[in-house]
């Protein structure tokens, strides 16, 4: 075959057209034996592969591996291949796709759904903290600000026929839940406030 398979898919292959035990156990010896059939050399591969795509980390790896039959000793020995370098760079890319994404949240719900992104991805909290401190959330801090005032009008105004207490409950319940600070939510609400 062109593409490359681990002793398990080969042996799950040969199952499913029923052969006997015997028969894979021979077929799979031989393979082994003429070099083309290696789990490690398959790791190799795979791993150097998902490293230059860069868009995953070490434990989606890991995990992708495993279910494809492999031990994790083997494992181990070759994902050092994916330096602590690339995985911060990957996961920076990652994040700052998410932030140029994600123009109606506020920062901390941005921080939320870059760690959960991270994680999903397989990359360790040690790579998510360092990638964490390198983000620009700060320049996102800025443009926050429009946001919320933008966002704010909104619920504003859809829920203006509402008596005071009530519109403001809701409004500012909708842009917690949005990911914005609550200090920052009231001061613009009292300007909308002062402004109607």
């Amino acid at each position: 075959s062109r593409r490359p398979y681990t002793i398990l898919q080969v042996r799950t292959k040969l199952e499913s057209r029923e052969y006997t035990k015997q028969v894979i156990d021979e077929v799979l010896d031989r393979l082994i034996n003429a070099g083309l059939l290696n789990d490690g050399e398959y790791v190799r591969a795979y791993t150097r592969q998902e490293v230059a795509m860069g868009k995953k980390g070490p434990d989606k790896i890991k995990q992708e591996l495993i279910k494809r039959g492999i031990s994790e000793p083997i494992i181990d020995q070759f994902l050092v291949i994916y330096e602590e370098d690339e995985q911060i760079d990957h996961a920076l890319k990652i994040a700052n796709r998410l932030l140029n994404a994600n123009h109606k949240y506020g920062g901390h719900m941005l921080k939320q759904k870059i760690i959960q992104q991270l994680i999903n991805k397989g990359f360790n909290q040690q790579i998510i903290d360092k990638v964490l401190e390198q983000v620009e959330l700060e320049n996102h801090k800025q443009a926050e600000n429009s946001i919320l005032v933008k966002e704010a009008r909104k619920f504003y105004q859809k829920h203006q026929k509402l008596n005071n207490y009530e519109r403001k409950t809701k409004v500012i319940s909708a842009l917690m839940r949005k990911g914005f600070q609550y200090e920052d939510i009231l001061t613009v609400y009292n300007s909308l406030c002062e402004i109607e």
